[in-house]
């Protein structure tokens, strides 16, 4: 499964994006913001807009990391 390397959240609001600023420019909407406070990495296109707005590679936000659960089928 893949995992965030960081804080998304505090990353976001390092770089000028608190949750008004990303809902005013709808940039991610706030189910996703709500799952990714949760830690849950969302989707391609959310990810694709986190890479864009952060100015990073995909590898510098998430990682993978073997899931026990899956693992042990």
């Amino acid at each position: 499964m893949f995992i965030f390397k960081m804080n998304i959240i505090d990353l976001l609001k390092e770089n000028g994006y608190n949750t008004g600023r990303i809902r005013r420019e709808k940039l991610i909407g706030e189910k996703t913001m709500q799952d990714m406070k949760k830690g849950i990495v969302p989707g391609i296109k959310t990810l694709n807009t986190l890479c864009c707005i952060l100015e990073m590679q995909p590898g510098n936000l998430i990682k993978y990391v073997e899931d026990k659960d899956i693992a042990s089928q």
